[in-house]
């Protein structure tokens, strides 16, 4: 078993810090709320901010953002931002599995049947 942290427990540190910090304190995996600094949509733009990832042995996994979001929901504005924003994360969970040889969680989802 892995022993790793969410990236909320140091909200709004860079990349590198939590990568420092997990590699320092022996942990072998992170998980990365895609919130906040760490949204698909802004992280994905700063291809300088992922490259930091080739630099470490740490397993890197993601967690969509829930905050405001339903995929369920009966507002066809909010629905469809959601799984855009799903998207989104799985476009960034690919883009970290090019820059590292570990493997990477994503989110598996059929996106014909939603």
């Amino acid at each position: 078993m892995k022993i790793g942290f969410s990236t909320l427990a140091l909200f709004m540190n860079s990349f590198d810090q939590f990568l420092e910090i997990a590699s320092k304190d022996r942990f072998q995996l992170i998980e990365i709320l895609c919130e906040g600094p760490y949204w698909p949509r802004n992280t994905l733009s700063n291809k300088v901010a992922l490259e930091v990832f080739n630099s470490y042995d740490i397993d890197i996994y993601i967690h969509s953002p829930t905050i405001d979001l339903n995929p369920a929901s009966l507002n066809p504005g909010i629905r469809e931002e959601t799984l855009k924003q799903l998207k989104e994360t799985v476009n960034f969970g690919l883009k970290l599995m090019q820059r590292q040889l570990q493997p990477i969680q994503v989110l598996s989802i059929e996106w014909k049947n939603i």
